[in-house]
């Protein structure tokens, strides 16, 4: 009996054997059939891919001029002509808004940017500004920006963007010494300079700014801006306080982000506008309230605040 168990076994055993290895030549062969692809046409797709990407970042140089004002716990100094180059990539994207149907109910252009910045605030140029006897000679910036922006097509290469530029970098100032001492001599050993110069020194500081700006692209490689443009220069950098304080103004700009793509959905030529306005008021409204404490909502020192109004010309290769 134990002899016809042990037979029926072995059969059952190799009829199981046989049926598993059926399935698994049945799932390769599956397999090899989903792998069978069109190599010409995997190359068109990853051809059309790449071009579309290199395509899209374009080199572009910006130079832009304008007149600023710095100011220092409540002391505004003379106007100083201002200049600025940014070596960078940029983007312009269709941005195609529909609404549930997937009917289209606009189409707004985008625009990104990046780049490496150089900034300088002179008081000896006097190209837009009268000349001054200032004894501050000026302020020198390196740093990296990047701009975003939304707006109108006003033709397929033609249009019209509203946004802001953010950087940050590394500030100095150079004094004219002569002058230094003999406005401390007159003044007793106080002015608004030597109050400079005794926290900041010729140092490099920590700067950062916001620029709000309208870009006007008549052609496809050319564009203009007219931006007003505000700098924050940190008579000390403490991280975590800093951190802080990014973090606070990032989560009100999100909150606004969010708002402005439920805007976008509804009523999309609203957008640019509304964008526009809530992003820059959130970052002028923060700087206001660095004022008197740099890193707010914690308390510190008052920071170097320089106000400028710009003029730029902007060349897309």
């Amino acid at each position: 009996m134990k002899k016809y168990l042990l037979l029926i076994f072995l059969i059952t055993l190799g009829f199981t054997a046989y049926s598993q290895e059926n399935e698994e030549e049945e799932i390769e062969n599956e397999d090899i059939i989903d792998l069978d692809f069109d190599e010409e046409e995997l190359d068109d797709d990853f051809l059309e891919l790449s071009a579309g990407f290199s395509f899209k970042l374009q080199p572009f140089i910006k130079i832009s001029a304008g007149i600023a004002t710095p100011t220092y716990k409540g002391h505004t100094f003379e106007n100083l002509d201002h200049f600025k180059a940014v070596l960078g990539f940029s983007k312009y994207d269709n941005d195609v808004v529909k609404d549930k149907d997937k009917n289209i109910k606009g189409t707004l252009r985008e625009y990104s940017a990046y780049g490496l910045l150089i900034e300088s605030y002179d008081y000896n140029s006097n190209m837009l500004t009268e000349k001054t006897t200032s004894p501050l000679t000026g302020f020198y910036k390196f740093g990296y920006s990047t701009s975003d922006g939304l707006g109108y097509i006003l033709g397929e290469n033609a249009d019209i963007i509203l946004g802001q530029e953010t950087s940050f970098g590394w500030q100095s100032m150079n004094y004219n010494y002569e002058q230094m001492n003999a406005a401390e001599i007159l003044l007793s050993g106080e002015s608004k300079e030597s109050n400079l110069k005794r926290r900041y020194n010729d140092d490099v500081r920590f700067s950062q700014s916001f620029e709000t700006f309208v870009k006007v692209r008549p052609f496809e490689n050319l564009s203009v801006d007219f931006a007003y443009q505000r700098d924050l220069i940190f008579p000390r950098y403490m991280t975590w306080h800093a951190m802080a304080s990014g973090i606070t103004e990032g989560i009100v700009g999100q909150i606004s982000n969010y708002f402005v793509k439920k805007v976008k959905k509804a009523s999309p030529y609203a957008a640019p506008v509304v964008n526009f306005v809530l992003q820059n008021t959130i970052s002028y409204v923060f700087t206001e309230l660095r004022k008197e404490n740099m890193n707010w909502p914690i308390s510190g020192e008052k920071p170097l605040i320089i106000n400028s109004m710009n003029f730029g010309i902007n060349y897309h290769f």
